[in-house]
């Protein structure tokens, strides 16, 4: 009997040992659990700060027109921390200066799949349709954003302006006056309907147009373009006119040096006013961006010419005529070589 107690008593040892081996076990695998969960919190917690300083650097590159990096630093945010949709956002209006319209569009979409009742989304998404001509979803999206928000009014004149596009001036001048009336401090609706006005001839409507977006957003780029683009018609019939598109296409490209078009308009107006060096300066940075630009290699031809080089003259305008052989600029350029003895 006490043989058979003390076995019993045995047993119940081997069992507490076994149960405290086992506590021990799930003590030691709960702090292991917690270990790693922690490990993985301030990871993630590190990811979100890098994320931040690339959103900031992105921010930075972007303010300062540099929309390369911009990209750069907020792809790197999105692929440490993607669920900060704002980076989609952010990178979205750098893909938007920078011409990149289908990319926008994704990182817009993007954007709004996460956040649907945003209406400035869906307007600068509507921006980037129209910039790709798609104007049926550009007007879904402008619709969307002022149901959203009805006193969205760039959406308003936006929309506008694709009516225009689309042929429809009635409803196009409808929209861009509403924009006026509800928000009669917002260049955006001047712009639009002095843009609207300038292609279709009517400058003298156009200009004022221009003026008054200016006046109320003096750092309007594409106002200023708008109304350099007039003055540089108008140049063609009255030269006193060149000087004023000059001063606009400094003041673009003080605000914007990547405005190419503006550069090379400008430059074109120096080569034209007999300012030889000053053209040439711009067409070199025309051809540094875009080496194969027709009317910058022409150009620049002329600046070489005038300046007795010659050889670079004959090199600009040979290669302009292989990518465009029936440029006018460069024909009589090769002809006044030939005239010359060149």
């Amino acid at each position: 009997m006490k043989v058979k107690n003390r076995a019993k008593f045995l047993l119940g040892a081997a069992g507490l040992a076994v149960l405290s081996f086992c506590l021990l076990s799930c003590a030691s695998e709960q702090e292991q659990i917690r270990k790693t969960e922690w490990q993985e919190l301030m990871s993630a917690a590190a990811r979100m700060e890098q994320a931040l300083m690339y959103s900031q650097s992105g921010a930075s590159s972007f303010d300062s027109h540099d929309y390369d990096s911009a990209i750069e630093a907020l792809t790197e945010a999105i692929n440490l921390f993607p669920d900060d949709i704002d980076n989609y956002a952010h990178r979205g209006d750098a893909y938007m200066y920078k011409g990149d319209y289908a990319s926008a569009v994704n990182d817009f979409t993007t954007y709004i799949n996460k956040d649907p009742d945003d209406a400035e989304a869906f307007y600068k998404r509507g921006l980037a349709y129209a910039n790709t001509e798609n104007f049926s979803s550009s007007l879904s999206d402008f619709n969307q954003a002022i149901i959203l928000d009805p006193t969205n009014t760039d959406a308003i004149a936006n929309r506008g302006y694709v009516f225009f596009r689309q042929g429809d001036g009635y409803r196009a001048f409808q929209d861009m006056d509403q924009a006026i009336q509800l928000s009669p401090e917002d260049a955006v609706p001047y712009y639009l309907k002095g843009s609207a006005n300038s292609q279709m001839g009517y400058y003298d409507k156009a200009l004022p147009d221009f003026d008054k977006a200016i006046e109320l957003n003096p750092n309007m780029v594409l106002a200023y373009l708008g109304r350099a683009n007039i003055y540089r018609r108008r140049a063609l019939s009255d030269v006193s006119f060149a000087s004023l598109a000059i001063s606009d296409y400094a003041q673009v490209l003080n605000l914007d040096p990547n405005q190419m078009q503006a550069r090379l308009y400008r430059a074109d107006l120096y080569r034209e006013s007999g300012k030889t060096n000053e053209a040439a300066s711009d067409y070199n940075l025309v051809l540094k961006n875009t080496p194969h630009d027709v009317d910058a290699l022409a150009g620049r031809g002329w600046c070489f010419l005038r300046l007795g080089l010659y050889e670079n003259a004959r090199n600009d305008f040979t290669t302009a005529l292989q990518i465009a052989p029936g440029n006018l600029l460069a024909q009589e350029g090769i002809q006044s070589l030939t005239v010359q003895g060149y």
